[in-house]
This record gives C-alpha cells, sequence and structure tokens, in this order.
C-alpha cells in the first residue's frame, strides 16, 4: 500500500512538471519608455554625426571594440558642439516624438534597435 501511495505521488509530481507554466501577459505599456534626446539625435543627424566621428577618429570608419568606448564620448563632444538651429530643430523634434511618437518611417528600424539592445 505504502509503494502505490508513493508511485501515485511520484506520477502526480511528474504530471505537474510536465505541464506548462502559465506565462503572465506582457504589458507593452510597462517597457515603453520615452525617447531621449541621444536618441533624437542620433536619428535627426544621423550623416552629420558620422562624419565628425570619422574626422574625429582621423578617417577610421566605425566599427571595432576601441570604436565602441569611444562612441559615447565622442556623441557628446558632437552635442556639445551643436549649433543653434540645430538644437532648435532638436528639441522641437524631441518634444514633437515624445508627445505623438516617431514617424512611420522610423518606427519599425526603432523598434528592431530596441529589441536588439533590450
Amino acid at each position: 500500500m505504502e509503494n502505490l501511495n508513493k508511485a501515485k505521488q511520484v506520477n502526480a509530481l511528474r504530471v505537474k512538471a510536465a505541464k506548462p507554466a502559465r506565462l503572465k501577459a506582457i504589458k507593452p505599456e510597462k517597457y515603453v519608455r520615452g525617447l531621449n534626446k541621444r536618441d533624437v539625435a542620433k536619428r535627426l543627424f544621423d550623416s552629420e554625426i558620422k562624419t565628425f566621428m570619422e574626422n574625429e577618429r582621423g578617417g577610421k570608419p566605425g566599427v571595432g571594440k576601441k570604436f565602441i568606448g569611444e562612441y559615447s564620448t565622442l556623441l557628446k563632444k558632437w552635442m556639445d558642439g551643436m549649433s543653434e538651429e540645430q538644437q532648435d530643430r532638436l528639441n522641437k523634434t524631441y518634444k514633437e516624438w515624445n508627445e505623438q511618437g516617431l514617424p512611420p518611417d522610423l518606427q519599425h528600424k526603432y523598434t528592431q534597435i530596441l529589441l536588439f539592445y533590450n
């Protein structure tokens, strides 16, 4: 009789382990963050930033481990040297994108970036 009870307990554990765990529904709004000014600047002034970084690095393309370490520093340096016109455009676009969302042409690209890095 005791062996029968043990067999039932073991079987119950196997059945319980075989059932897939229930997944909680993910609420996307919990994970959505607003864009910061660096995000907006990288989208608005992409070609200018790339040119600036190549010039700062002596014409070297932006690849490799060393560049990854320099990227944030160079981006900050570029943003500190922005013209008045660029700053106005950045501030206006920053407010617009955080209130209304990204334009459709950037939504897909930005979503892929967030999924890749998060």
